[in-house]
């Protein structure tokens, strides 16, 4: 149940935190539920800033600093903060697919539908760049790839 993943995802970030406080991981991850799940944006962010002051270069933490911001209507805000997430690490998925929508959200869906893109060329066995490529072409109204892409991740989930 969503709510009882929350509640313990949320209870294991908070658990980290009492045995090493100087935890990043756990900081991010306890602003993350705080600022996207629960909706406590001022909180989630607080926390997210306390894992970058411990480590300023935890690639996840402005991912998830990016998805609060985000989630709040805060947008160039959450893009320099998916940009900065993915120069960290430009190797992983969800940095990229955190760049990839935010881009879109502040009026970038050429440049988000060509991260997909790559995505789905050099991994083309994980489903979700095909639905994101599904969902940036058919906003651009390149309909042929959005179907060819749907029925990809329709194919993959049978």
């Amino acid at each position: 149940m969503p709510g009882e993943g929350l509640r313990l995802g949320l209870a294991d970030a908070e658990r980290a935190l009492v045995v090493d406080p100087a935890l990043a991981s756990a900081h991010a991850a306890r602003g993350w539920y705080l600022g996207v799940m629960i909706g406590d944006v001022e909180s989630g962010l607080e926390s997210i800033d306390r894992a970058l002051a411990i480590d300023p270069s935890h690639a996840r933490a402005h991912s998830y600093k990016a998805w609060v911001l985000r989630s709040s209507g805060r947008l160039p805000e959450a893009l320099h903060a998916a940009e900065r997430a993915a120069a960290i690490d430009p190797h992983s998925l969800l940095n990229r697919h955190s760049l990839a929508w935010n881009l879109f959200c502040t009026g970038r869906p050429e440049d988000a539908l060509q991260i997909e893109r790559q995505i789905r060329n050099v991994q083309p066995h994980i489903d979700l760049g095909h639905a994101y490529v599904a969902i940036f072409a058919a906003w651009l109204g390149e309909y042929d790839e959005a179907v060819a892409c749907l029925l990809y991740t329709s194919d993959a989930a049978d």
